[in-house]
């Protein structure tokens, strides 16, 4: 049997959404317990891919499969992965937020480390901050 895979994805971005709308930039940024350096859940500037988001968008497509025990349990959903952009566009400290199953986490957080590097940082009056982003990505069997 024949299954084709859609693997669809939304970007949920911290700064332009009803979901996180909820948090002001008066509450404080919370300490990330490995780095002195405070990481910000809301900025002037929100953190982005080098190369624009259509870019990063097709690196996903081509990057993350389905995983095989996700496929197999007929697996839907989506994963919630956040992460940090440091003040130097690297990626870092990654937590599966939402988990579906199946290694779909797992999947979406691998292609993201290998992207790495490849972010503008966020910045917050005028100066490169690290900043969490949270990235929804949707598996689905069609």
């Amino acid at each position: 049997m024949t299954t084709k895979t859609l693997i669809a994805f939304t970007l949920l971005l911290a700064s332009g959404t009803t979901a996180l709308s909820a948090q002001t930039t008066t509450t404080p940024p919370q300490q990330d317990t490995t780095k002195s350096e405070k990481i910000f859940s809301v900025v002037d500037q929100q953190a982005q891919p080098k190369k624009g988001m259509q870019r990063f968008l097709k690196y996903l497509s081509e990057h993350v499969s389905y995983p095989k025990a996700a496929r197999e349990n007929n697996i839907e959903g989506t994963v919630i992965v956040r992460f940090v952009v440091n003040r130097d566009g690297s990626l870092s400290d990654f937590k599966i937020i939402k988990e579906i199953g199946g290694g779909c986490g797992e999947t979406v957080t691998k292609a993201l480390e290998k992207y790495s590097k490849r972010w503008t940082p966020g910045f917050d009056n005028g100066k490169p901050v690290r900043t969490y982003y949270l990235l929804p990505f949707t598996f689905s069997l069609q």
